[in-house]
């Protein structure tokens, strides 16, 4: 995975490191476009997860939110105007309890009720595995180990290189509201472990990601992580 050698410290960086736990803010601002992002997902007639099945929705595939049931259902229209419920876990839908980081400059995205480490930088890092300069940011606790980048290269040009270089990677192009991006999974090369990413275009010729690291591998880890890559938003 790119930038491999920075998350895992094999690099030494003369940078300035301020570490404390992440300001945060509370209260989600849900969006009503979801993204599903779970492999087959089924769209129930009711809200009861027996009920007939509507259609079968992809992964990347968005809808529209329209309700929220008290078990944890969402109805949502398609595309294609079905309505139906699915379960919250398999969209970007945002719990209530969780809390958006404010203190990175440029992004903001949510992560659980959990208490983080934050270790900012504001040093431009030059070369890299991929040869761009970029920003790195970290957020870590026991269950996650996150990487915020700005990344100054275009998005057409950033994209090429995790596609080319690592083709075993579950590769995904979606929109977010009116920007590319490229949703990547797979498992890292040297340490096995699963990552989800999401890279993002800027205003200017630059980009962002996110990189989110399930340092504990369970189904509700999984489902976090990709909400919190899901939610991420360059401003």
């Amino acid at each position: 995975m790119k930038r491999e050698n920075v998350v895992y410290g094999t690099w030494l960086l003369v940078i300035l490191i301020f570490i404390f736990t992440v300001f945060v803010a509370y209260g989600v601002e849900q969006s009503n476009t979801l993204f599903i992002i779970e492999d087959k997902v089924n769209l129930k007639k009711t809200s009861n997860i027996k009920s007939e099945i509507v259609k079968e929705l992809k992964f990347g595939e968005f809808v529209t939110l329209i309700e929220k049931s008290t078990n944890n259902m969402l109805y949502v229209e398609t595309q294609d105007n079905k309505k139906g419920w699915i379960r919250q876990d398999d969209a970007s839908y945002i719990p209530d309890n969780w809390k958006i980081v404010i203190n990175i400059a440029n992004v903001k995205f949510y992560i659980p009720d959990e208490k983080f480490t934050f270790l900012k930088s504001d040093k431009i890092v030059g070369g890299g595995t991929t040869g761009e300069r970029y920003i790195e940011n970290k957020l870590y606790n026991n269950n996650y180990f996150i990487l915020v980048h700005h990344i100054f290269n275009s998005f057409e040009k950033e994209i090429t290189k995790p596609i080319n270089s690592y083709p075993e990677y579950t590769k995904v192009i979606v929109t977010k509201g009116n920007k590319k991006c490229l949703y990547l999974t797979g498992n890292v090369w040297d340490s096995g472990e699963l990552f989800f990413e999401l890279i993002q275009a800027g205003n200017n010729n630059d980009c962002y990601d996110i990189v989110v690291l399930v340092t504990k591998d369970t189904m509700e880890t999984r489902t976090s992580a990709k909400k919190i890559v899901f939610s991420f938003e360059a401003e």
